[in-house]
């Protein structure tokens, strides 16, 4: 028997597990091993141009809001609600 028809032979069932996989199913395992270097502060103000924040929050939230805005370096919010 050929190897390639072999190996297509032993793969086939793998492919077909595969294809019958949902999507709560998938869960890859990362195997990159890097350094991490968390960012907790945009080094320029940005932007954000896509925010949901309640409409009819209170005075104290929306103090609690700009506070964290200034600890990320957010200039500036769009509100899409």
């Amino acid at each position: 028997m050929p190897r390639a028809l072999l190996l297509l032979l032993l793969c086939a069932p793998t492919a077909a597990a595969a294809q019958s996989m949902t999507v709560e199913d998938y869960d890859p395992r990362s195997t990159l091993v890097v350094p991490a270097h968390p960012v907790t502060r945009a080094r320029f103000p940005f932007i954000d141009v896509h925010a949901h924040p309640d409409g009819l929050m209170p005075a104290e939230s929306l103090d609690a809001l700009v506070r964290d805005m200034d600890r990320l370096n957010m200039a500036v919010m769009v509100n899409l609600s």
